[in-house]
């Protein structure tokens, strides 16, 4: 009976299937970890010693980042990982599924209680109810969240911190209306929206309190 699974080849994490005890020593892929403390069944020990900052590898894809020191064979947990995950890309995910479009001909009379975009098409509200599961998820749903956006338009345009300018005082902000007065002038400028920013520099996005 197996009592660790390794997901993905590249996963520097492995999932306990049963409880471990501190000081056990179990094998994986031809290799062996001494645990360094008791893991209940389902909780992940890394293949590796992990500084702060280093990535942890789960399914095959980024998961999160260690947040301190993590040991060869010590449990991941809340208080020693931070979610992470690598930005959305549809290359990535090449080749594309092969898909054939459907015949809707049959429908090509049919109306439908929609509204008018602006450039002429038209469309329905969707309304998307997503429940995580796990916690590593929930950073997952809000880039995919993000791509829709996007994709379809609705997104609101990043935050000039999220579009990678530097916003750290007020000497940046007299240089950036200063710019925005050569290049547009200020008879066009109605108002400055000035507040913190929970998204990285250049991240692309607009994120704050």
């Amino acid at each position: 009976m197996h009592t660790v699974l390794k997901l993905h080849k590249n996963d520097n994490v492995i999932v306990a299937l049963q409880n471990l005890k501190a000081g056990e020593i179990v094998n994986c892929d031809n290799e062996s970890y001494e645990i360094q403390h008791d893991i209940e069944a389902k909780h992940k020990f890394v293949t590796e010693d992990l500084s702060v900052g280093d990535h942890v590898t789960m399914y095959g894809v980024l998961v999160g980042n260690a947040t301190q020191p993590i040991k060869r064979g010590a449990q991941i947990t809340t208080f020693n990982l931070k979610h992470e995950s690598d930005p959305y890309s549809v290359e990535k995910r090449q080749p594309a599924p092969a898909w054939t479009p459907l015949d809707v001909s049959a429908w090509k009379d049919k109306t439908f209680n929609g509204y008018h975009r602006a450039n002429g098409s038209v469309g329905t509200r969707n309304y998307w109810l997503v429940v995580p599961l796990v916690f590593c998820e929930n950073r997952n749903i809000l880039i995919i969240k993000d791509a829709f956006e996007r994709e379809l338009g609705y997104s609101q345009p990043e935050s000039l911190w999220g579009a990678g300018v530097e916003m750290k005082g007020d000497d940046e902000v007299d240089r950036l209306v200063e710019q925005f007065d050569k290049k547009i002038g200020l008879e066009k400028l109605v108002m400055i929206h000035y507040n913190d920013s929970k998204a990285a520099h250049g991240s692309k996005l607009d994120r704050h309190q």
